[in-house]
């Protein structure tokens, strides 16, 4: 039996937002998952979950609405943190994080960002420019990560 594959982040018509775990990193949950947010509300969520202690690969569809105001926002934050010219993510160098990507589709533009360790940046990137761009970027991620409705193992997001 083949085990289920994730497929890959895309924006379907109307979808405004996506952001992917990728590789979860150093950690016991090794789900990943895919996450859309269309104009209208609907949040997707496809996770392929991986979770301790059989990590039996099963792939899972959730979904529900997201208030007007909160996609509000969300675009509110791409605005302030200027993601629309966000250029490549800082360079890091170390191993056992996670890769995640955000794709942004807004003002008839769209942008994919991939990011390395986000967050381990914000804390020891290389220089305060790496890191004041990672927080940027971290910004959108986590605003969009508190409407996921999928909880990693041991409840730590």
């Amino acid at each position: 039996m083949n085990s289920p594959i994730l497929s890959p982040l895309q924006l379907g018509d109307g979808d405004l937002f996506g952001m992917a775990l990728l590789e979860p990193g150093l950690t016991s949950d090794l789900s990943t998952w895919t996450v859309t947010i269309h104009k209208h509300g609907l949040l997707t969520q496809t996770v392929l979950v991986r979770q301790p202690p059989r990590y039996d690969d099963q792939l899972v569809v959730l979904r529900q609405s997201v208030p007007r105001e909160r996609i509000d926002g969300l675009k509110q934050i791409v605005l302030e943190e200027d993601l629309l010219t966000f250029g490549a993510f800082p360079t890091l160098y170390a191993t056992d994080q996670e890769q995640t990507g955000l794709v942004i589709h807004l003002f008839g533009q769209r942008v994919t960002i991939d990011a390395y360790g986000p967050n381990f940046t914000v804390e020891c990137g290389g220089s305060d420019e790496d890191k004041a761009k990672a927080r940027r970027y971290c910004r959108l991620w986590e605003a969009i990560l508190e409407l996921t409705p999928f909880t990693p193992y041991g409840g730590l997001r």
